[in-house]
């Protein structure tokens, strides 16, 4: 029970007591509420320092706030708290509870275990006493007291998921580290536990948590690495910080690792490869002389601060400077543990594997690479598969997408066998990762944390895809892709005219599609020599009948340079070839129009289209499907592709003639003109312009982008996507260089309900206007809707980059904007804040976030 001292009113505890409810704590504000109370009694003379230091209540409530800053220092400060009210902790079992805490998170895990069973003496009757002990007991190997101790502690608490979560980890055998890796709230503790939890909170959570256990595999690399002349380990609180002397980096240095030994165990040994090689050259850009640096302080979350000696010769700590050590990409941590079981090595890897390992240390990937591909492929086993692939990974450069295809399509050949491995989603999320995939290399990510729980490199990299879909900017664009393409165009434009003139259209499509590559595998793509008085070869390319790719295809053609006018006309989606019409299907037989016949069904605002031949009598569903597959491309010749897509909803086999008798396929293009007069020159340009005007019912208080009112859209597919929290429209545009999203604007003024859509609509006005005249041709707007609070604009991103950095321009000039931020049409992914009344919130710095997650990435 904790006890009440003399330190707070009734109104001090109700305030404390708002900063933490159980669920969520703002240990920042507790402590600094705790020091103004303080510093008021004492001013007050209601009582003295030394007063304040001893009272239990405060110090445990102090203790309890720097556990909660989940920083191995702050756990320091609380053993100071806690030491001071010690002589006034008999009785009380929450004392020694967060004694053993603290004793924990300082890595003396024998000290904790005294605390924990004096938690017990002192109250029996606390329940979180018997929680921490049945923890400890196991990890001393008393298991059967382990389980006693839960027991009991349920016994106060029945029911209680920490006590049922225990005893399950603690049945099947796991260690301290895992039984510790828990929050309180079952919610929060299951997106922990699924690695859902916010990236840098969950960094945060498990760097603390690693200060418990050392690595000892981390220890000897970190020892092998620096080959300190004299080391000083932690020993808390006492000597707080590792320290040791070092020539790693070509001249004695004295680094100070603020941390104990657990914590930089854990340490990313690759990143400390990156500090020791930049050291000498960070130096020498700051003119410093190594003799005058005191020490080098190395922290957890990877900054260094450079202690220099001041004039007087002495260490000037104000003076720090301090520096951010990003590690370079192919050191990140994909290896197998060091003490994987070799005894089912084939004689190739038993001969290959050490020398991988020490050639990965080295960065000799090209080396790797040649010497298992020297291998014979039915020597090549899927452990080398997977470490050819790795080495692909760690030899490409951002940019080199071919390596990282390359690492892939190996991966993929080895994932029935290794998918269930920390290794595997590694390698895998790595290589969509710089692809610019990064969506869909988060569940990977996410899954090789389930195989190594807390690895810091794969929690780094789930932060950083997280960030890259909050602020979608890629490597290439669309834009610059689309520039590409057509540069390559122009440059093979005679020799693929001749290659289809010559009879040769095979050789000129494998032309096209490598040039298509980086901008879509998923085109249709069609050719033919010159048909009109001009001359003009066709290029049509088709999106196969998904609406998603229409923009990105008639984006690509508006691009095409006026110079291919003289020879090419391009089109999108196939053009209507009624004479060219045959169906051909898996057993064989040849069908023209005259031997199909059909009926139209109306179907809202489309039709469906029912067909009978006699030879399609009983198809089973796997015969059936390449029939579905080519009546549609022949009724895409016989109408053209936009029409067919536009007016024909549905296909449909009939058992029977129709009752009518119908009419033959042969004459659909002249029904389908008369039912929809459209039809007949309808272009994918005609569905792109179409705009689907709605009305929603929103909930009160409901969250972004479900409060919309009402509003239209030319792409209901995003809204549609985005709402039922699918993702794969999403994945298929970053693929090819586009952001897909919404902005939405906050009005700065409170107006009336009729005046709200006035200047909603002016915003949004000025908004298109701005982006016209800043980033034209980077966006295009493809919804609008309106709510209560808000107004929204819908996008497509060409060059996400540019467009991003116009809005930070206009928003902070935009006086009617209260708040202007974007979020992706990924529904799990964050708001990027350009302005907002919170200026937690704001993106002052959108480019410099943005700027960020380009570096990370």
């Amino acid at each position: 029970m904790t006890p009440r001292g003399i330190i707070f009113s009734d109104e001090d505890r109700a305030k404390l007591a708002a900063f933490d409810s159980g669920n969520e704590i703002r240990p920042g504000r507790i402590l600094a509420e705790i020091d103004a109370v303080i510093d008021r009694g004492i001013m007050e003379g209601r009582f003295t320092r030394e007063a304040a230091d001893q009272d239990l209540e405060c110090a445990l409530m102090r203790a309890h706030a720097c556990l909660n800053l989940h920083q191995y220092e702050d756990c320091i400060r609380a053993l100071s708290i806690l030491r001071r009210a010690e002589a006034s902790a008999a009785g009380c079992g929450i004392f020694f509870y967060r004694l053993c805490a603290v004793w924990l998170h300082l890595g003396k895990i024998e000290e904790a275990h005294q605390c924990a069973e004096r938690a017990l003496r002192e109250e029996p009757t606390y329940p979180w006493g018997w929680l921490e002990a049945a923890k400890l007991r196991a990890h001393f190997g008393d298991a059967e007291g382990a389980l006693k101790a839960i027991e009991t502690g349920l016994a106060l608490v029945p029911g209680d998921p920490e006590f049922l979560t225990a005893r399950r980890e603690i049945e099947s055998g796991s260690d301290i580290l895992q039984l510790s890796n828990h929050l309180i709230d079952p919610d929060a503790d299951e997106a922990l536990q699924r690695n859902q939890m916010p990236s840098d909170e969950l960094l945060v959570y498990t760097r603390f948590n690693n200060c418990i256990l050392a690595k000892l595999d981390g220890l000897e690399a970190v020892f092998a690495l620096f080959n300190f002349s004299d080391w000083q380990p932690a020993d808390p609180p006492e000597v707080p910080f590792c320290t040791g002397t070092s020539s790693a980096a070509g001249f004695p240095l004295v680094f100070r690792f603020l941390m104990n030994v657990p914590a930089l165990s854990h340490v990313s040994v690759g990143w400390l490869g990156d500090l020791i090689r930049v050291v000498p050259q960070l130096l020498k850009d700051h003119d410093i002389s190594a003799s005058d640096v005191v020490c080098i302080n190395v922290r957890q979350n990877e900054e260094i601060g450079l202690l220099i000696r001041g004039e007087d010769g002495k260490p000037d700590e104000a003076g720090e400077v301090c520096f951010r050590i990003r590690q370079t990409a192919v050191h990140m941590g994909d290896s197998a543990p060091a003490d994987e079981e070799t005894e089912d090595y084939t004689a190739e890897e038993e001969a290959l594997i050490p020398k991988i390992r020490i050639w990965n240390e080295s960065n000799e990937y090209q080396t790797i690479i040649d010497a298992v591909e020297a291998l014979p492929a039915a020597k090549r086993t899927l452990r080398l598969t997977s470490e050819l692939a790795r080495a692909y990974n760690n030899l490409a450069q951002p940019g080199e997408d071919a390596l990282f295809l390359h690492a892939l399509e190996l991966l993929k050949s080895c994932r029935a066998e290794q998918e269930n491995t920390h290794e595997w989603n590694f390698r895998t999320a790595y290589a969509l990762f710089y692809l610019d995939r990064e969506g869909e290399s988060i569940p990977y990510w996410e899954r090789a944390l389930e195989y190594r729980s807390g690895d810091e490199d794969t929690i780094k990299m789930l932060d950083a895809a997280r960030r890259a879909v909050t602020i979608p900017i890629f490597r290439r664009c669309f834009n610059e892709r689309a520039a590409q393409f057509w540069d390559a165009f122009s440059e093979a434009d005679a020799e693929l005219r001749a290659l289809i003139a010559s009879g040769n259209p095979a050789d000129a499509l494998e032309r096209i599609v490598k040039m298509l590559k980086s901008i879509s595998e998923g085109w249709g793509i069609g050719f033919s020599s010159p048909t009109d008085a001009a001359g003009h070869f066709l290029l049509e390319l088709s999106p196969q009948h998904d609406y998603v790719q229409i923009l990105p295809i008639l984006k690509l053609l508006d691009a095409a340079p006026i110079a291919l006018g003289a020879h090419w006309e391009f089109a999108a989606g196939l053009r209507p070839k009624p004479a060219a019409v045959e169906l051909k299907f898996n057993k064989g037989l040849l069908f023209d129009c005259r031997e199909i016949r059909c009926r139209l069904v109306k179907e809202e605002n489309a039709w469906v289209l029912q067909f009978f031949a006699e030879s399609l009598r009983g198809l089973d569903e796997e015969e059936s499907a390449p029939v579905f597959e080519q009546l549609t491309l022949l009724i895409d010749h016989l109408i053209g592709e936009a029409a067919s897509m536009r007016f024909i909803r549905n296909l449909t086999i009939l058992r029977k003639p129709p009752e009518d008798g119908g009419f033959l396929l042969s004459e659909l293009p002249e029904r389908i003109a008369a039912l929809e007069p459209r039809a007949k020159n309808y272009t994918h340009r005609d569905i792109a312009d179409e705009r689907l005007d709605y009305w929603l019912k929103p909930e009160k208080e409901a969250e972004i982008n479900f409060d919309i009112r009402f509003g239209w859209t030319a792409a209901p597919y995003f809204i549609n996507s985005y709402r039922s929290g699918e993702s794969e429209v999403v994945d298929e545009l970053h693929r090819q260089g586009i952001a897909v999203g919404f902005f939405f604007f906050e009005r700065a003024a409170a107006v009336s309900p009729e005046a709200a859509e006035a200047l909603d609509r002016t915003i949004i006005a000025d908004f298109r206007g701005m982006l016209s005249e800043t980033a034209p041709g980077a966006a295009s707007v493809v919804g609008e809707a309106f709510s209560e609070r808000r107004c929204y604009v819908e996008v497509m991103l060409w060059d996400s980059d540019r467009v991003f950095e116009a809005v930070q321009n206009w928003s902070s000039q935009a006086s009617n904007v209260r708040a202007a931020a974007f979020r992706s049409y990924r529904r799990p992914a964050g708001i990027l804040f350009f302005k907002s009344a919170d200026r937690s919130k704001n993106a002052s710095d959108a480019g410099d976030i943005a700027d960020e997650a380009d570096e990370v990435s």
